[in-house]
């Protein structure tokens, strides 16, 4: 993607990380992660791995599929909200917002 397109290098991130999840590549997921990452409920990067792990263990990544086709983008100062981004699999349906630095 363009350097100088936000939306079309945040796309390729969601991108790299829906076609590893489909391929149950778990170093393709995590490549996407910042080592400074944190989160009310995995905690840091490690935790994220952990939970990755464990949903591809109980089979969650079969089939997954993820769909930007409604999502926004919003740029503030150095940071892309995307949302929403709709996942489907074996677990059901869930929509996210990826936060992107």
């Amino acid at each position: 993607p363009a350097a100088d397109d936000p939306n079309e290098a945040c796309k390729a991130v969601i991108n790299t990380f829906a076609a590893s999840a489909a391929k149950e590549d778990l170093d393709g997921m995590l490549s996407v992660f910042s080592d400074s990452f944190e989160h009310y409920q995995y905690g840091d990067k490690a935790g994220i791995k952990e939970f990755l792990q464990q949903s591809a263990d109980m089979g969650y990544l079969e089939g997954i599929e993820f769909s930007m086709e409604d999502a926004e983008f919003e740029m503030d100062g150095d940071t892309m909200s995307v949302y929403p981004v709709d996942v489907e699999g074996s677990f059901g349906s869930i929509t996210f917002e990826y936060i992107l630095k």
